[in-house]
């Protein structure tokens, strides 16, 4: 069963949301511990003598349990708002991931010095990962990507082998990330 999608206030606010619930959480608690305390010892008092004779122990500890979970919640919520705010955020070049190039969709990822690693060429009908195929015999000057599985990706293009063909794309990558300046020049 897939999780339910978040909602985009959640998903562009995590640290706000966070705290929210923290703080929900608190103030579910303090309104329970509020009632028990002043509802539960009334009702029960005519009925039950133990109330009578156990109320004081009782209600400390329900108190000491309640009070615990009431400042328990705000500091998880606060840690995990730490915890977020000190995680390393990554650089604006490895948000660009994938671009359409030479009628393929291609996939990469990033270095740390922002160069393009594992260029990868898909599908764009059916987002199948296409192998290429060498066309020619001894001296091949073609690398043809075909889709297996639609039959619509047919690109054939000029490159001794795989390896051109990836570090063109990781040049065109690049070349478009430093455009859109999401890369240092």
């Amino acid at each position: 069963m897939a999780a339910p999608e978040r909602s985009p206030w959640r998903q562009r606010y995590p640290l706000l949301w966070d705290v929210l619930k923290a703080l929900s959480v608190a103030a579910a608690v303090g309104a329970g511990t509020w009632l028990a305390h002043k509802l539960i010892p009334d009702r029960l008092q005519d009925e039950a003598w133990v109330w009578t004779t156990a109320d004081a122990a009782h209600s400390r500890g329900v108190w000491l349990v309640f009070l615990g979970a009431t400042i328990a919640w705000p500091v998880y919520g606060l840690w995990r708002l730490v915890q977020r705010l000190r995680a390393p955020r990554p650089a604006p070049f490895e948000m660009y991931r994938s671009d359409e190039l030479f009628g393929l969709l291609w996939r990469w990822s990033w270095t740390a010095r922002g160069e393009v690693l594992y260029a990868r060429a898909y599908c764009i009908e059916c987002d199948l990962e296409l192998d290429p195929q060498l066309i020619g015999y001894a001296a091949a000057t073609q690398i043809a990507y075909h889709c297996t599985r639609c039959e619509r990706a047919d690109v054939i293009l000029p490159a001794a082998n795989r390896a051109v063909v990836e570090r063109e794309v990781a040049l065109r990558a690049e070349a478009e990330a430093r455009r859109r300046g999401l890369l240092g020049a």
